[in-house]
């Protein structure tokens, strides 16, 4: 029901900016219009300049901050991440590839190399078996989960982390077709 009552509200206000834009028909100034979508009835009510109120003459500055935002971790593309799984030689390939998904996600398709390490491990603080001392490549389904964990992992005290951007998915289909998928 709720994006049927959107769909009306929009419309409605459409219309009274063209009525304002063209000059055309009778637009709702002065006028508050109320839906009652239960009834599907409309009611009016007069709405009126409150004469005790000064007159608007300039806009506030706006906040510094209007909402908290997380940082966004480093990421690498698969590109990048194919280069250096392809330059590294596999007994030290110079940085950690970190599998967040699930074990049964794992178990469909990872890249070889990569470790498995599920979000939920990790984000608990059991993070003892990650590296700080070299880069470290996390990899998901298609990157949040990742980005969610390079950001908390950030938080810990590890400078050298980042996400895959568009996790196993980007990375299979372009390097990886004949490998299952989900």
């Amino acid at each position: 029901m709720l994006g049927a009552l959107c769909g009306i509200v929009g419309s409605v206000m459409a219309l009274e900016a063209i009525k304002l834009i063209t000059g055309c028909g009778e637009p709702l100034i002065g006028r508050l219009a109320i839906i009652d979508s239960w009834s599907l009835s409309w009611s009016e009510y007069p709405i009126t300049r409150d004469p005790e109120r000064s007159k608007t003459t300039r806009v506030a500055e706006p906040p510094t901050t209007a909402c908290h935002v997380e940082p966004v971790a480093p990421s690498i593309d698969v590109a990048a991440l194919q280069a250096r799984l392809e330059s590294s030689d596999g007994a030290n390939p110079g940085f950690e590839l970190i599998d967040v998904r699930e074990p049964n996600e794992w178990e469909i398709v990872h890249i070889p190399g990569s470790r498995l390490i599920p979000k939920d491990v990790i984000l608990s603080g059991d993070f003892d078996s990650v590296r700080r001392d070299q880069d470290c490549v996390l990899i998901c389904k298609s990157g949040v989960r990742s980005t969610l964990v390079a950001n908390y992992l950030r938080g810990q005290g590890f400078g050298r982390v980042m996400s895959v951007e568009g996790g196993i998915i980007a990375w299979t289909e372009r390097y990886a077709p004949h490998l299952n998928r989900y």
